[in-house]
């Protein structure tokens, strides 16, 4: 069973036409004016950059302000919006703007088979953190044999030896303190039987591992969290214990739940307990709220469109580092709002971002 997946960032073909040069220009400033607007009811407060009492002691997030990337697709079309005075669709867009998301990190693609752009990418945003006394999330998806029990995002790096010289270089760029989400689906596609032979699998264990002890070693690292799937695609939590303990959580902070899925917070949360409550119970969690809002599609709709751009979803919790729930250190967004999960049903490739179904979302907001 396959979930929603990132691969590259883009334009759908047609929606660069909204732009000329000179408003692109316009735009990017104009975006940076609308995350500072504080009257809107969207504006993201977050935290402060100093932890404070309460949670802080066992919550490495706790009231810590989450990096808002001021270049996203969806910042630049909520400018664009507001120069053509279509004030609707722009406050639509503008709800995704003011909000933290991950910054997806994805290795190396056809246009750049270096990866270059992922340590441009980590730089610039950084520093931009350090700016904002925020700290960015980053998404980390370039395992190789990435997607292996699917193929709308496959791809990643040809070897461990050339992802472990990616991760050294992305830790050395990083210009200010970070918090990491590790490998989407990863976990859950070598758990899965038939995506992988068993070298294979023994190999991304030993790598996730690898992965985790790196990032912990790093002084600029807040947290680490490796991806364990949600609730729809392992009912019994128990069955991800032995595999997260293979894959070195004792190095994670946590475990990162719902990753560009939809399953809504009661659920999400009260599995991501009891998994937690399944290891040490000490661990903690973030979980991913950016298209949860509806829930998950109704048992009508199967297979891949399930999870493929389905229809009729809504934003879920805006982004907090002040979660009241136990074991959650964060509701966050890590799946780019708008992209496309995957060439399903005519949609575009996954990572390429679709205008109409950021404002379906936004639309759609629950609460």
């Amino acid at each position: 069973m396959v979930r929603a997946k990132h691969k590259k960032r883009g334009w759908k073909k047609g929606a660069l036409c909204l732009f000329a040069v000179g408003v692109l220009g316009a735009a990017v400033f104009a975006g940076m004016s609308l995350l500072g607007d504080t009257s809107s009811p969207w504006h993201y407060t977050g935290g402060s950059k100093s932890q404070k009492s309460g949670k802080s002691s066992d919550n490495p997030l706790f009231n810590r302000r989450l990096y808002v990337d001021p270049e996203r697709d969806v910042v630049k079309l909520a400018a664009n919006y507001r120069q053509q005075g279509k004030k609707t669709e722009a406050e639509l867009a503008e709800r995704i703007a003011k909000q933290p998301e991950a910054v997806w990190l994805v290795g190396p693609t056809t246009g750049d088979p270096t990866a270059s752009k992922d340590i441009a990418e980590i730089t610039r945003t950084s520093k931009e953190a350090a700016a904002q006394s925020a700290v960015p999330l980053y998404q980390l998806y370039a395992i190789p044999r990435r997607d292996a029990c699917a193929s709308y995002s496959q791809g990643g790096f040809a070897t461990t030896k050339e992802y472990i010289a990616w991760l050294d270089q992305i830790l050395k760029a990083l210009q200010s303190d970070a918090v990491f989400s590790v490998e989407a689906d990863a976990l859950a596609h070598t758990v899965n039987s038939g995506c992988m032979t068993a070298a294979q699998a023994t190999e991304r264990y030993q790598l996730l591992s690898a992965t985790l002890k790196r990032l912990k070693a790093n002084r600029r690292v807040v947290a680490a969290y490796l991806d364990a799937g949600h609730p729809d695609w392992f009912p019994d939590p128990k069955v991800l214990v032995a595999p997260l303990q293979k894959a070195g959580i004792d190095n994670a902070r946590g475990i990162a739940v719902n990753v560009s899925n939809f399953v809504a917070n009661p659920k999400a949360v009260e599995w991501t307990q009891k998994l937690v409550g399944h290891l040490d119970g000490k661990k903690g969690a973030i979980i991913d709220t950016s298209r949860n809002g509806k829930g998950t599609p109704p048992a009508s709709v199967t297979g891949d469109a399930r999870w493929c751009n389905p229809a009729g979803r809504g934003l879920g919790s805006r982004p907090s580092t002040n979660v009241s729930q136990s074991s959650i250190d964060a509701y966050v967004w890590i799946k780019t709002v708008g992209e496309s999960d995957g060439a399903c049903f005519g949609n575009p490739a996954a990572g390429v971002f679709m205008p109409a179904m950021a404002l379906e979302l936004a639309r759609n907001a629950t609460p």
